[in-house]
């Protein structure tokens, strides 16, 4: 009698396991994963977003790439197939950043530099500051050499 008692356990211990994988299954295909694709309100989605990255807990965004162009101040760059266009602002900080070789060290590797410095092809890193409206502008930028 122990032996069926045994084993009786332990197929009423698979069924519920069973149960229980199903159950947990079945939940998460009715849980709604927020799918800007297939949400019919794009634009509270993307409200939300402008305003959350324009909070002032968020100082800067980071944006890196090689130059693509140049036009006035805006800056395009391109990172993996993917290009933005940054207004780089009149009294944005630039400086120039010598990365050292394998095994260099160097301590003053940055320098200061000017716009007219960023030529097409350089590698930059530009903070960014988005504001309400969804703007986004160039606060600093470092040319990684």
């Amino acid at each position: 009698m122990e032996k069926k008692s045994i084993i009786l356990f332990f197929i009423f211990a698979f069924l519920i396991f069973i149960l229980g994988g199903g159950t947990g299954v079945f939940y998460q295909s009715q849980k709604c994963p927020l799918n800007i694709e297939n949400t019919t309100d794009k634009t509270a989605i993307f409200e939300k977003a402008v305003k959350d990255l324009s909070s002032k807990t968020i100082y800067f965004i980071v944006a890196y790439g090689d130059v693509t162009d140049i036009q006035g101040r805006d800056i395009t760059i391109n990172n993996n197939g993917e290009n933005l266009t940054i207004k780089i602002k009149e009294d944005a900080k630039i400086t120039s950043f010598k990365v050292p070789a394998v095994g260099e060290t160097s301590s003053d590797t940055e320098t200061p530099a000017k716009f007219e410095d960023i030529k097409n092809g350089n590698n930059l890193r530009i903070s960014l500051r988005v504001f309400s409206d969804g703007q986004i502008t160039g606060d600093s930028v470092i040319i990684m050499r």
